[in-house]
């Protein structure tokens, strides 16, 4: 009962509206109190059937979801085809920390903490990561260039606000990684992204 009421609020929330025009079948007998469940899912309610299931109607999957956003839809594209990449160079363990470092967010995340992660000694890590030519260091910083290129490409946020989310409590600091990154100052890196 508990899942029913649960799937009917997913499939509510990504249609943005109720659930009308669904069927809910369970594969038990009617309870005392089956007229409760029509009222708690919104919808038509049947028992003693083959099976339990949700059925929507086919028309629903031709729908636009209230909850799509063009810009996040890209951005997880985009970070889905870099691991397909990684994972066909067979560089595993970048993929896992890269993998670490994004589910971190802003908290960000120690190269102690990362080989606790992966269950693995800092110094394993860190001869793993050497095997792949790289280091954890230049892994962050690869993730915090993409993340700062992201979220510069969002005008509604402060250059200061950017810098704080990729962990900069200095906005010099940030301006000195964005020349570094991207050879210009945040604002004028915006700017570009802007005009391409």
């Amino acid at each position: 009962e508990m899942t029913s009421v649960a799937r009917k609020e997913m499939v509510e929330a990504v249609l943005g509206e109720p659930i009308e025009g669904a069927t809910f079948d369970f594969d038990y007998p009617a309870p005392a109190y089956a007229s409760a469940y029509e009222e708690k899912l919104g919808t038509t309610v049947r028992f003693e059937r083959p099976g339990t299931a949700m059925r929507l109607p086919a028309a629903w999957l031709r729908r636009r979801s209230a909850m799509a956003d063009a810009s996040m839809f890209r951005i997880s594209l985009e970070r889905l085809e870099e691991r397909t990449r990684q994972l066909a160079r067979r560089e595993f363990v970048v993929a896992h920390v890269e993998e670490l470092l994004a589910s971190a967010g802003d908290a960000g995340m120690s190269i102690e903490e990362a080989a606790r992660a992966l269950g693995m000694s800092r110094r394993s890590l860190t001869r793993r990561l050497a095997e792949h030519g790289t280091s954890f260091r230049e892994v962050r910083d690869d993730h915090l260039r993409s993340r700062a290129e992201r979220l510069l490409r969002d005008p509604d946020l402060h250059l200061a606000d950017v810098a704080f989310r990729l962990g900069y409590r200095d906005v010099a600091n940030f301006g000195r990684a964005s020349r570094r990154w991207f050879g210009m100052p945040p604002g004028r890196f915006r700017r570009s992204l802007a005009e391409g």
